[in-house]
């Protein structure tokens, strides 16, 4: 099996050397990839922010890929967090079934981007996934698509009763427009200024309004898409609509 993150090097490093060098080049290069992205810096220059030689950083982790792919697998946790909100979200019989999977998909998330960690972390994965180098695709396929299929398929399950005919592909739309929504929320720092400094820029006050903006969003983009969707006539039916015409036509 082919791994992208050097684990047998990442484990020998974790178990041989002292683990606060190790982590200091992890916080020091996902705060740089998260300022400035892939391209914008070197290896050397993660060494000089993270205070540490320049060769530690390629013994601990190896190429700039494979260095980029581990700050990916140090914050998998927050992947599995997602993971089992949507699981227990699907088990919950209470309340609306996709404003429940729309809490579990944006809620931890906010929570996350109020500590200094989680700011440093929105901002890094939300240049991932919308500016999208072939480096960043690499590892958003590998970390975040598995969990995206899940809510995917999570979305379009809440709405079969209301919205049968929603396809998986068009779920998966109102999945991207929901995530436009909330990388929006984390990264924009234009809201104080449109609103004349009334708002502050990521505030967690508003949590339960992008809830219910996703939700009510959702929902219009289910029913416009398959209000879109061609009308398919019986062969009694089509017969029937002739019929009428002919009599329109007679009169």
């Amino acid at each position: 099996m082919t791994h992208s993150i050097p684990e047998t090097r990442a484990a020998g490093a974790t178990a041989n050397v002292r683990p606060d060098r190790r982590q200091n080049i992890l916080d020091a290069s996902q705060r740089l990839f998260a300022n400035f992205g892939y391209h914008a810096f070197t290896i050397r220059q993660i060494a000089e922010a993270a205070q540490v030689p320049l060769a530690l950083v390629g013994y601990y982790f190896g190429q700039k890929q494979e260095l980029y792919d581990a700050i990916f697998g140090n914050l998998s946790g927050t992947v599995e967090v997602r993971r089992q909100g949507l699981h227990a979200a699907m088990a919950d019989q209470n309340g609306d079934p996709l404003a429940n999977i729309v809490e579990a998909m944006i809620l931890p998330v906010i929570k996350a981007r109020g500590t200094p960690e989680g700011e440093s972390y929105a901002r890094f994965v939300t240049r991932g996934l919308t500016q999208q180098s072939i480096e960043e695709d690499r590892s958003i396929r590998e970390f975040f698509d598995p969990i995206t299929a899940e809510y995917i398929d999570a979305i379009r399950e809440s709405l079969q009763d209301e919205i049968p005919e929603l396809t998986q592909a068009q779920a998966a739309w109102c999945y991207q427009f929901a995530l436009g929504a909330l990388l929006h929320y984390l990264s924009d720092q234009r809201i104080e200024r449109l609103s004349n400094g009334a708002n502050s820029a990521a505030d967690p006050a508003v949590a339960r309004h992008l809830v219910a903006f996703v939700v009510t969003g959702i929902r219009g983009a289910a029913r416009s898409f398959v209000a879109s969707l061609p009308v398919v006539q019986t062969p009694a039916a089509a017969a029937d609509s002739s019929h009428q015409r002919d009599l329109q036509s007679a009169d």
